[in-house]
């Protein structure tokens, strides 16, 4: 018994991304970009706020995007993004991750799950 909890503790440790808030993405730049890290990091932006949604749900959808991005399209949000990471995988091949908790709304949006 003591070998599972121990395992249990391992796990929660070293993998503390489970709780199913933290999500990563892999995207393309343009390699002939004059400043790949900024297109990078606009990239980026673009992906976390187009997939905010999350921080509503732990399920990613197609359907749950589509309507998150149609709402956004008759209601401009504005949001702080914090603790996000880019990393270069390759000369064009880039991966965000990010934590929904620290996704900020600066106003209050009128959105839930149940709309889509």
């Amino acid at each position: 018994m003591k070998t599972i909890f121990k395992t249990f503790i391992l796990c929660a440790f070293f993998f503390p991304n489970l709780n199913g808030k933290e999500f990563s993405f892999n995207f393309y730049t343009d390699t002939n970009s004059a400043f790949p890290d900024r297109l990078a990091r606009a990239l980026a932006d673009k992906i976390i706020i187009n997939n905010a949604y999350l921080k509503f749900t732990d399920k990613e959808s197609k359907s749950l995007y589509e309507c998150w991005n149609s709402f956004r399209k008759g209601n401009p949000i504005s949001l702080n993004i914090s603790k996000s990471s880019i990393t270069r995988k390759t000369e064009a091949l880039f991966n965000v991750s990010f934590d929904t908790d620290h996704i900020e709304f600066n106003k209050p949006i009128n959105f839930s799950i149940s709309q889509c």
